[in-house]
C-alpha cells in the first residue's frame, strides 16, 4: 500500500514538473508559438485556394507538355519527310514546292492523328492551317495557272487579231494606192488618148509641130516671148506648145516601154483574194480544233495554238 502511494506521488510530482517546465519553455519562446499558430491557421484557411492553384499549375503543365510533344512530333515528321530519298531526287523547284506544302500539311496530319483537331486550341489551329492550305496550296496555284493560261490564250488571240488588223490595214493602203494610181493612170491615158487623136488628125508628129508653129505665129503680138529676128510670141501659147511636146514625148516613151504587167487594180484584187482565202482557212482550222477538243473531253474553246496543229 505504501509502495502504491509512493508511485502515485512520484507520478504527480513528475507531471507537475513537466507542466511547469513546458509552461516555462512556452513563456520563454512565446513568439515562435505565435508564428506556428498563425501559420497553421493560414494553412488551414487557404487550403481551398491552394488546391485551386495546384490544379491550375497541374493543368498548365499538362497543356504545355502535351503541345510540346505535338510540336516535337511535327518537327520530327517534317524533317523525316523532307529528307526522304524521293524528295532529295526531285528538282529544286519541285522540292521547294513540296516542302512548303508539307510545312502546312504536317501539323494538320499530326493533329488528326492525336485527335486534337476536334476541340479547343487544336480545332482552332487545324481550321487556321486548313485555311492557309486552301489559300497557298490551292487557290493561289490554281489562280496563277488560270492566269497564265488566259494570258497565253489572249496573247495568241492578240497575235492573230493583230495579224488580221495588219492585213486589213494593208488592204486599205493598197486600195488607196490603187485608187490614186488608177485616177492618175486614167488621167494620163485620157491625155495621151487626146494627144494621139490630135496626132492622128495631123498625120503624125510632124503635123503636130506644124500646127503648133502656125498657132504660135498666129497669136504672136507686140508683147510676149521674144525670139530670133524680133518675133514676139504669146507666152501662154508657147507654154501650151511645150506641154503638148512633152505629152508627145511621154507618148513615145509609153509605147516604147509598154509591157503586159497587171495593173494596180488587178494587184489589189489578187491580194484581197489571198487574204480572204487565208482568213477562211484560219476559221476552218479553229472550228476543227474546237471540234477535236470537245471530242477529247475538253470544255469551252480549244487552247491557244491548237489550230496551228490541225
Amino acid at each position: 500500500m505504501e509502495t502504491v502511494a509512493n508511485a502515485l506521488w512520484w507520478s504527480l510530482e513528475g507531471s507537475v514538473s513537466l507542466v511547469a517546465t513546458g509552461w516555462a519553455f512556452a513563456l520563454a519562446h512565446w513568439h515562435w508559438w505565435l508564428v506556428l499558430t498563425v501559420f497553421a491557421t493560414v494553412w488551414t484557411v487557404t487550403a481551398p485556394l491552394r488546391g485551386l492553384i495546384g490544379r491550375l499549375l497541374l493543368t498548365t503543365s499538362s497543356f504545355l507538355y502535351r503541345w510540346t510533344e505535338i510540336t516535337k512530333a511535327c518537327l520530327h515528321r517534317y524533317r523525316k519527310y523532307v529528307r526522304k530519298p524521293e524528295m532529295l531526287e526531285r528538282p529544286w523547284y519541285s522540292r521547294w514546292h513540296k516542302s512548303a506544302e508539307a510545312l502546312i500539311g504536317t501539323p494538320m496530319v499530326v493533329l488528326v492523328a492525336r485527335k486534337e483537331h476536334l476541340d479547343g486550341l487544336g480545332r482552332l489551329l487545324y481550321k487556321w492551317l486548313d485555311a492557309q492550305d486552301a489559300w497557298w496550296c490551292v487557290f493561289l496555284p490554281d489562280t496563277l495557272e488560270a492566269t497564265c493560261w488566259a494570258s497565253a490564250h489572249y496573247w495568241e488571240g492578240l497575235h492573230v487579231e493583230s495579224a488580221r488588223t495588219a492585213d486589213r490595214a494593208g488592204i486599205l493602203i493598197w486600195t488607196v494606192w490603187a485608187v490614186v494610181t488608177v485616177i492618175l493612170y486614167a488621167l494620163s491615158v485620157c491625155v495621151l488618148f487626146v494627144y494621139e487623136t490630135v496626132e492622128g488628125v495631123c498625120q503624125g508628129w510632124l503635123g503636130v509641130l506644124g500646127v503648133l508653129s502656125v498657132v504660135n505665129f498666129a497669136f504672136s503680138g507686140a508683147e510676149g516671148l521674144v525670139i530670133a529676128e524680133g518675133v514676139a510670141l504669146n507666152r501662154t501659147v508657147v507654154n501650151v506648145s511645150v506641154g503638148v511636146l512633152l505629152v508627145g514625148f511621154a507618148s513615145r516613151l509609153w509605147h516604147l516601154f509598154e509591157t503586159e504587167e497587171p495593173s494596180p487594180l488587178d494587184k489589189v484584187s489578187d491580194r484581197y483574194r489571198e487574204w480572204q482565202l487565208a482568213m477562211e482557212e484560219q476559221e476552218q482550222a479553229e472550228r476543227l480544233a474546237d471540234a477535236f477538243w470537245r471530242m477529247d473531253g475538253g470544255t469551252g474553246r480549244a487552247p491557244a495554238g491548237a489550230a496551228e496543229t490541225v
